[in-house]
């Protein structure tokens, strides 16, 4: 019941997180992006210009995480599905399951059947 809410969200979530490749603006809130992180980079810093070498290791390191992040977001998705999956199907199953509460009565063969008069009164229950 609440896996399938769970499971539309990490799709809505991956989904921002692969537009957020293509415009930050798209980005999830709370999640920093290139920009944010290298603004934050600067004021740490305390210059007013990043050199290039530290660009190029902060946009490695950046893409790196971003990938490992999306990578992670597809694991989890992947997990819920399976695990609903195997609630629907353990559902169904403890649906058709036999639960000992049925009455079973023995019925006569067909040839017995074919015997029997209409005013017959069917065989009566015994307990097996």
């Amino acid at each position: 019941m609440f896996v399938l809410p769970f499971v539309m969200m990490m799709f809505v979530e991956l989904g921002m997180s692969f537009l957020s490749v293509f415009d930050g603006v798209w980005s999830l809130p709370g999640t920093p992006n290139y920009r944010d992180l290298l603004q934050a980079a600067k004021s740490q810093m305390g210059v007013p210009r990043l050199d290039e070498e530290f660009i190029g290791q902060l946009t490695m390191w950046y893409s790196v995480l971003f990938m490992t992040d999306v990578l992670l977001k597809v694991y989890a998705l992947q997990v819920s599905m399976r695990y609903f999956y195997m609630l629907k199907a353990e559902r169904t199953t403890a649906v058709n399951v036999d639960t000992g509460n049925t009455v079973t009565v023995k019925l006569p063969s067909y040839a017995d059947a074919l015997k029997m008069k209409a005013e017959d009164t069917p065989p009566t229950y015994q307990e097996p």
